[in-house]
Formats: structure tokens, C-alpha cells, sequence
């Protein structure tokens, strides 16, 4: 590494370990900036890895190259409006799903938060990233609340094709089973799928309480799976709405919110405080409307 590397990676550790508490330092790309000149130009190997505790106290073995890791390294958490969300709804006891797992920063808070007569199951289809989430399990000791499934929740039962980033790429939480064109999605790899119906069926679930799914585009497939599960269950549902990713399905975000309201769903804006905001509807909302996090809440609720 040259000088200007070394320098920029001890002024990142600085940065982070006192930003890492309370949300990162503003402006937020100081941070982004130093972990690039210091870490973005060479690929890290098993050894380069360090353990972090964020701002849960929940340890994952990260790496500032990789954009997920170096969110949690910097700031405390991914995601943090979903991360204040579950740490405002989820109790002792719940019974949650995460669906498009990667290395577990949401299933381990969610594992945190159901304690030990909760459970939790994280849906992770990428061998690479399920790796990771078993470790992190392990190391957190949660191997009896949070349940790692190597697998898709789909629409069909049987074994897909999921195109995937190369093993570099600086993020590794895009895989899809639908954005054929996307162009950072170079591999391809055969992962087996269920519906949730089925898994729910398999596992004799009577219960469930929140659901997060953040897959990629793929969300109506997740959807077709899983209508008699939601009707039944009535569980809370966070999803991300991209409409780039969702016209690869054929879908736009009306008309995921359309179908959301047909299961019996209202949607909801997340607040930045993880509260839940302003109502949305399929008859308001743009066909290119987009939210990293929209809550979903059975009208019987």
C-alpha cells in the first residue's frame, strides 16, 4: 500500500470508531471517500477480515472494500430507518422472516430483538454471503434463534437460476432471479427456491409476525408464493420498491402496491426514525415511485 493509502485507512478507523455510535460523521462521503482511497483497489483475501461490533453490539467479520460492510463499519448499521423499525416493533417472542438475508445485518438485529423464545429465519440464496451469515450466527451464539436457508423464497419449488455479481464487486447484495439485463450481474448460479407457502407448510409456521424482503426485483414473484401465507398470517412486511428492478418482472410500483392492497395490505411510508409515515395507495402512488423501505400492514391489523 502507498503512503496515501495508509494514511487515508488509519484517518477511516478514526472516523468510524467515533462516528460508528451515533450514526456515522457528517458528511456521510468523508467516509466513503477515505475507504475508497485506502481499500478500493485491492480485492481483500480471508485474512484482511476484522470483527466489528455495531452500534447493537452484534459482531459481524467485515471488510471497508465491500459497500455493506463499510456502512456498518462507518455508521453502525445498513439500512438504519429499517434498523430503528426493528428495534421500536420487534419483542421477545416474535417470529420474524428475512428474505434476501446477505451476511445478516438486518436477521441478527432481528434475532437480537425476538431473544430466545423467538425465531428467525434468513433466506439467503448466494453461497457466498450465507457463509457469512452462518458465521456471524455462530459467532453471536443465535445458531438456536436465527435459522440461516441457503435457498429463494419464489414462486415455484424447485431449483432457478440467480445472476449474481462477481466474487469483487463492491456489492455483493444484488443478486436477482430477475434483472437479466442488469450489467453488474455477470455470473450466474443455480440456487434452489420455494414458496413461502410451502416453507411455511414444511415447518408447521402458525405464526409469523414481520417479514422484510429486499430481493431485487423479484418481490411479485416472492408475492405469487406467498398469498395464501400472507392471508392467513397476517404478518407486517418491509420491502424495497425499485422500480428498475421491477420492471423486470414486468411489474411497476403501482402495481406492486395494487397487489399488495388486493392481499389485504396498507402501505406506509418508513419515517427516517423507523416510525411508520404517510399512507400510500396504489391510485397516488407513480409507476416509478421508489423507497428503500415501504411498511406493509394487514387491514385487520
Amino acid at each position: 500500500m502507498s503512503i496515501t493509502q495508509v494514511l487515508a485507512g488509519k484517518l477511516f478507523d478514526v472516523v468510524a470508531s467515533l462516528g460508528r455510535p451515533f450514526g456515522g460523521i457528517r458528511p456521510r462521503r468523508i467516509a466513503h471517500r477515505l475507504s475508497q482511497i485506502a481499500y478500493g483497489k485491492k480485492f481483500p483475501c480471508e485474512a484482511d477480515f476484522r470483527w466489528y461490533a455495531d452500534r447493537h453490539g452484534l459482531m459481524m467479520k467485515l471488510h471497508p472494500y465491500y459497500l455493506i460492510d463499510r456502512e456498518i463499519i462507518a455508521f453502525g448499521g445498513y439500512e438504519l430507518a429499517l434498523q430503528r423499525f426493528i428495534e421500536k416493533e420487534i419483542h421477545s417472542g416474535m417470529i420474524c422472516l428475512d428474505v434476501g438475508a446477505n451476511m445478516g445485518a438486518v436477521a441478527l438485529h432481528l434475532a437480537k430483538r425476538v431473544g430466545e423464545t423467538g425465531k428467525v429465519y434468513g433466506f439467503e440464496p448466494v453461497p457466498a454471503n450465507a457463509r457469512r451469515l452462518r458465521e456471524h450466527t455462530a459467532k453471536n451464539a443465535f445458531e438456536n434463534r436465527l435459522q440461516v436457508m441457503e435457498c429463494a423464497l419464489s414462486d415455484t419449488d424447485a431449483s432457478l437460476e440467480l445472476l449474481v455479481a462477481a466474487p469483487s464487486h463492491v456489492n455483493q447484495g444484488m443478486g436477482s432471479l430477475v434483472e437479466v439485463d442488469h450489467g453488474d450481474l455477470t455470473h450466474k448460479i443455480a440456487v434452489q427456491a420455494l414458496r413461502l407457502d410451502s416453507f411455511c407448510d414444511r415447518h408447521s409456521l402458525t405464526k409469523i409476525d414481520f417479514i422484510k424482503v429486499d430481493i431485487q426485483g423479484a418481490e411479485p414473484l416472492f408475492l405469487a408464493g406467498a398469498q395464501e401465507t400472507l392471508r392467513r398470517l397476517c404478518p407486517k412486511l418491509i420491502m424495497e420498491v425499485a422500480p428498475s428492478g421491477l420492471s423486470s418482472s414486468g411489474y411497476s410500483s403501482k402495481d406492486l402496491l395494487s397487489r399488495m392492497e388486493t392481499l389485504g395490505y396498507n402501505a406506509f411510508a418508513l419515517k427516517s426514525s423507523g416510525e411508520k409515515g404517510m399512507r400510500l395507495t396504489a391510485e397516488s402512488c407513480s409507476p416509478t415511485f421508489t423507497a428503500e423501505n415501504v411498511l406493509f400492514e394487514h387491514q385487520n391489523d
